[in-house]
């Protein structure tokens, strides 16, 4: 089904994580007595309270005599991730150095966002090594317990024009959140937080396995701020300007791509809502 999935797509575009371990970058000994990189281009942690309010993040570096002060250029997409000292120091006869990276600890994080920053040598100061790694993104969340509720309903007459089954998982935390496995892709699980007191709900930016907008844009992300909800119906109403449901070809803050043009509907299990 999804491999059928993908053909459609093809013809028509003619369009969480519980791991924190760092793998080992390359780094090279050489003339430069300055070469690093990080031990990994990607960092994900999901967070329970014991964890703490820090998180290290690996430089490596070739020739370990002497200090090495290594700027870092950090951006990060929520307030909430923060990087006080913004320059990783290698003491002399180090060949491995920490950044530290500060949140306020799981419990002050929002159910079911991810929260992103990204560490890069300023390479201005400092070289990369050749074949290492010269930039780390770090993703963050809050650990959830997850639970089938059943197979849902999926309506897809923007993308696929099908309709199909879906499993849906909630959370025990709160039984507001879901996830819609592999919704429009195996292995891209589509996060979904309902509001049913006000009938709404939110889809955050999350990449959905197919590339709708040519091979120019090889990944694809949806994100939907104005959806409905009602009985169980979980509906992406077109986008607009003023509705900012939509295909994204960029990660925030970027929104080259187009608006949801079709609604697509998932039906909750019943008995999960």
């Amino acid at each position: 089904m999804k491999s059928t999935k993908f053909l459609i797509i093809s013809l028509f575009a003619g369009i969480l994580l519980c791991s924190c371990e760092q793998e080992d970058g390359t780094v090279y000994t050489g003339e430069l007595d300055k070469l690093v990189s990080f031990a990994s281009p990607k960092y994900t942690q999901e967070l329970v309270d014991e964890d703490g309010t820090q998180i290290k993040i690996k430089l490596q570096r070739a020739q370990t005599a002497g200090t090495l002060d290594v700027p870092i250029i950090f951006e990060s997409q929520s307030d909430l991730i923060q990087m006080n000292d913004l320059v990783v120091h290698f003491a002399d006869g180090e060949a491995v150095a920490y950044g530290t990276v500060s949140h306020p600890g799981a419990s002050g994080l929002d159910i079911g966002i991810e929260y992103q920053a990204t560490l890069s040598i300023d390479e201005e100061a400092v070289s990369v090594s050749p074949g290492g790694i010269s930039a780390q993104q770090v993703v963050l969340t809050r650990k959830l317990t997850w639970k089938s509720v059943g197979e849902g309903i999926f309506t897809s007459n923007d993308i696929y024009g099908a309709t199909y089954s879906v499993e849906v998982l909630s959370t025990e935390e709160d039984p507001n959140i879901f996830k819609a496995l592999g919704l429009y892709e195996d292995g891209y699980d589509i996060l979904i937080i309902v509001d049913k007191a006000n009938g709404t709900a939110v889809i955050p930016q999350q990449e959905i396995g197919l590339s709708l907008f040519g091979a120019d844009y090889p990944k694809t992300w949806l994100r939907a701020d104005a959806c409905t909800y009602s009985n169980g119906v979980i509906t992406i109403t077109p986008g607009s300007a003023d509705n900012f449901n939509r295909w994204i070809v960029q990660p925030a803050p970027g929104t080259l791509g187009a608006f949801v043009s079709s609604p697509e509907i998932l039906v909750l299990p019943q008995g999960s809502y």
